[in-house]
Formats: C-alpha cells, structure tokens, sequence
C-alpha cells in the first residue's frame, strides 16, 4: 500500500504518493515518462468529471477550444516545479532529493482544482491536465518535447502541447507561452508524442496498457533516477 503524508499543496486531505525509478538516459527519462503521462490522459479522459470540464472550453474560448484550453488552465493550474513538489513532502525521504519528475494525474488534478480552487504543476503536469481534456473531446492532440536549454543543447528539457483542432495544428504552451500559438523556440531538437493510440500501436500491438500503471488516486508519483 502506497504511503500517504499532508502536502502543503494539498490541505488536510492525506495523499499517497510513491517512487519510481527511472533510467539514467536523459532520453530513456523521457520515454519512460511520457509513456506513464499518455496512460494517464487516455484513462482519465473517460471520467466523466473530466468530461464535463472539457465541454466547458468551447464557450470559454468563444468557440474555439483551444484559446478555452489556454483561458481555463491559466486561471486553475499554477506552475510550480518539480522539486519543489517534492521537497514540500514531508519527511526526511532522501528519495526527494534525486526526484527529477512529479506527476498529478488529470482526474487529480481536476480533484485539486475542486477541493482547493488551484491546481499545481510543472509543465509536465499542466499539459498532461489539458491534453486530457482535449482528448476528452476527441480533439486530436500531442504532447511536444524540445531541446530549449543552452547548458544541455542535446536533452529534452521542455514539454507543452500540440492541439490539432480542425486539422490545423495550434502549439498550446500554458506553462511559458503568453497566447495560444506560441510555441518555445528550441536548439533543432523537436518530437511530437499522440495522445491518441496510433496506427503502428495498433498494427503491432504495443498501445499502452493501462491496466500495468500505477494508480495515483488524488496523490503524487515521484520519479527519480535509479
């Protein structure tokens, strides 16, 4: 059974939370994440709270969903990086102190926003919020990861998402991006992840199963190296 402690972030309300040990391949991190993020936004998006959130977005953006995505997550989510989270988790762990991503799953989150008016995350978790939520309504979309930091030209340092609404594609950067189409400059590294199980994840069968994930209900999942 997962341990649960009082996060600041999260009231008085215990949350569990876990470890998980990720490679030491900047690239196998990457991987290793997305591949647990895009499992989460395809379970939750079948919530119905998740559900009901997502029909709001139309009228929020004026009929355009993604402007509605970009309005709602700026007002709910506030950025907070990774090891802050952590280290506002009481105990003296020192797992914390090598955790490198946290992870709030779409339906925690939502959760979050309802219990305390604000949701909390790095970029990692605010797009997996709206990604979950575009999925929801069946809008085609993809998380982007970048090389954007000089000091590690090679590694993936950035992640927001790529909304294709309509077939045209809208870069969605809510953590960093000041509007809807923005999209973070990046050193000639750039790859797109579907949200959507894909056409070779069918033909081969190697789509993610959900089934071996890690369930966080209304908690943390913290990832560091092994």
């Amino acid at each position: 059974m997962s341990p649960t402690a009082t996060h600041p972030d999260f009231g008085s309300i215990p949350v569990k939370y876990s470890f998980r040990a990720l490679p030491e391949n900047p690239d196998a991190q990457v991987r290793s994440t997305l591949r647990q993020v895009i499992g989460y936004m395809r379970e939750d998006a079948q919530s119905p709270f998740i559900q009901a959130e997502a029909a709001k977005l139309h009228e929020l953006g004026g009929g355009d969903p993604n402007v509605g995505l970009y309005r709602m997550l700026k007002r709910d989510v506030r950025f907070k990086r990774d090891e802050k989270i952590a280290e506002d988790l009481p105990g003296d762990d020192p797992r914390k102190r090598d955790t490198i991503e946290v992870l709030i799953r779409p339906i925690d989150q939502w959760l979050l926003i309802k219990l305390r008016g604000l949701g909390i995350g790095d970029c990692d978790c605010i797009h997996m919020y709206g990604g979950c939520l575009l999925h929801a309504l069946g809008i085609p979309c993809s998380l982007v990861t970048v090389a954007a930091d000089p000091s590690a030209p090679e590694d993936f340092s950035h992640v927001y998402l790529a909304s294709y609404w309509n077939g045209v594609r809208t870069p969605l950067d809510i953590s960093h991006g000041e509007y809807p189409g923005w999209e973070c400059p990046n050193l000639g590294r750039l790859r797109e992840w579907p949200v959507e199980v894909t056409r070779s994840e069918i033909l081969i069968g190697t789509g993610i199963a959900l089934g071996t994930l890690t369930a966080i209900y209304f908690g943390l999942e913290l990832f560091r190296k092994a």
